[in-house]
C-alpha cells in the first residue's frame, strides 16, 4: 500500500528552511528616508536604530508582490504619515540660550529638523519652547547631546569648554558638532579689536576637540552676526569658511549651510580654526568703527 504523504503546502518548515529564509530586519521596516544631509533614498535610517548588519540584510530582502503584499506604513504615497516623518527627521541639539542659539534653532525648525535647545537650567527656555511649538523641545546639555544626531555649540567662548564637559564626551562621540564659538575675552575691545583669550598659535576649536576627541567638530557660523546666520540677504551668495578633521562632518555641515543660504568653503583641518576664528575680529571692526554690522565675507576664485 503506498505510503501517505503530507501535502507540501502543509509541511512544517525544517531547520534548514528557517536558516535560508530571509530575516526582515528593523531596517526593512523603517520609512524611506529623505535625501537631506547625504542620505540616499535607498539607504536605511541609521538614526532610527538600525545596525550596519541589519542594513545590509535589508538590502537583500525583496519586497513581497501581488495582492497579498503587506503595505508598509511608511511609503512614498503616504508622505503625511506622522510616524514616518518622525523616523526620517534629523535631530539637532543646540547648546546655548543666547541669540546665536535662538537664531540657529529657528532656522533648523524652519527647514524640517527636530530641535532640542539645551541649558544648564532648561526652565529658562520654557517660553521659547511654547512659542516654537512643533518639533521643539528643551533639556540639559547632557540630555540634548545624547538625544541628537548633530550638536550645535552656541555658547560664549569662555563657557565653551565647560559646556562640552557637561554635555559629556561619550554623548558627543561620533557625532558632528558644529562649533560656532570664538575665544572672545571678557576684557573690552582695544582700538576696535575684540580681545581673545587664546594664544597666538592655538584656537578655541583645538581646545574643544581635545576635550571631546571622538566628536567630529566643524567650525562654522563664527564670522557673522546672528541676524544673518539663516537666509542672509547679501548678494552675491556669501561664504562661510569651515574647517575640521572629519570629511563627512564637513559635508554634513556644508549641506546645512546650503539650506541656510551659504556657500561653504572648506579650508582644511582643525588647525585652520586659528585664522577662521580671527575673522570674527575683522567682522567686528566695521561695527566698532562705523556702527555697521550688516555685512559678511565672500569667496572669489578664477574657477
Amino acid at each position: 500500500m503506498p505510503r501517505r504523504t503530507r501535502p507540501a503546502s502543509s509541511r512544517s518548515p525544517t531547520r534548514s528552511d528557517r536558516r535560508t529564509s530571509p530575516r526582515t530586519s528593523r531596517c526593512a521596516k523603517q520609512a524611506t528616508p529623505t535625501s537631506s544631509l547625504a542620505r540616499s533614498s535607498t539607504s536605511c535610517d541609521f538614526a532610527a536604530g538600525c545596525t550596519a548588519r541589519e542594513h545590509e540584510a535589508a538590502q537583500k530582502v525583496r519586497a513581497p508582490r501581488g495582492r497579498h503584499a503587506r503595505r508598509s506604513r511608511c511609503t512614498p504615497e503616504e508622505p503625511s504619515s506622522r510616524s514616518c516623518e518622525r523616523a526620517r527627521m534629523k535631530k539637532i541639539a543646540v547648546l546655548g540660550t543666547g541669540q546665536v542659539g535662538e537664531a540657529l534653532a529657528k532656522g533648523f525648525l524652519a527647514n524640517g529638523f527636530a530641535v532640542m535647545r539645551a541649558s544648564r537650567e532648561p526652565a529658562k527656555l520654557a517660553d521659547w519652547k511654547t512659542a516654537a511649538g512643533g518639533e521643539a523641545s528643551t533639556g540639559t546639555l547632557a540630555e540634548a547631546a545624547k538625544w541628537a544626531d548633530i550638536v550645535v555649540l552656541a555658547v560664549k567662548g569662555t563657557a565653551a569648554e565647560n559646556a562640552l564637559e557637561l554635555a559629556g564626551a561619550a554623548n558627543l562621540a561620533g557625532k558632528t558638532v558644529i562649533d560656532t564659538t570664538n575665544p572672545i575675552s571678557e576684557e573690552p575691545p582695544q582700538g576696535g579689536v575684540v580681545r581673545y583669550f587664546t594664544k597666538a598659535n592655538e584656537s578655541l576649536m583645538e581646545r574643544l576637540q581635545a576635550k571631546a576627541p571622538q566628536a567630529r567638530l566643524v567650525k562654522a557660523f563664527n564670522s557673522v552676526g546672528s541676524a544673518f546666520m539663516v537666509n542672509p540677504p547679501f548678494k552675491p551668495e556669501p561664504a562661510m569658511f569651515i574647517c575640521g578633521n572629519d570629511a563627512g562632518a564637513k559635508q554634513e555641515t556644508s549641506e546645512i549651510l546650503a539650506k541656510f543660504g551659504w556657500k561653504a568653503v572648506d579650508m582644511g583641518g582643525v588647525e585652520v580654526a586659528r585664522p577662521i576664528e580671527a575673522l570674527c575680529q575683522l567682522w567686528c571692526a566695521p561695527g566698532f568703527l562705523k556702527n555697521d554690522w550688516a555685512h559678511a565675507f565672500g569667496w572669489l576664485t578664477l574657477k
